[in-house]
């Protein structure tokens, strides 16, 4: 049985609909809306310390050009990050 990661913990704690890493990862990386995980997508970009969301995009082959893309695309408007802006 696989166990539950920290991001996974956190990004879920406030929703029914379980999210797994790999499946965020593919929403990042292919720039795909968040649709039925947007509370999930927020609370990876506004919940997440900024050295555990760089480590998951180093993880699942997300480029730093695709994680900011996609964190002004769909996170910023509602949920802005300045530390993680700083980074990006």
């Amino acid at each position: 049985m696989r166990s539950v990661s920290i991001i996974e913990t956190t990004i879920n704690c406030q929703t029914r609909f379980f999210l797994h890493e790999e499946k965020l990862a593919e929403i990042i990386r292919t720039l795909s809306p968040p649709g039925e995980f947007s509370v999930q997508v927020a609370n990876f970009f506004a919940e997440v310390p900024i050295h555990r969301i760089l480590r998951f995009a180093r993880e699942h082959g997300i480029p730093d050009e695709v994680l900011k893309e996609y964190y002004e695309r769909y996170v910023k408007e509602f949920y802005p990050n300045r530390a993680l802006e700083a980074v990006l």
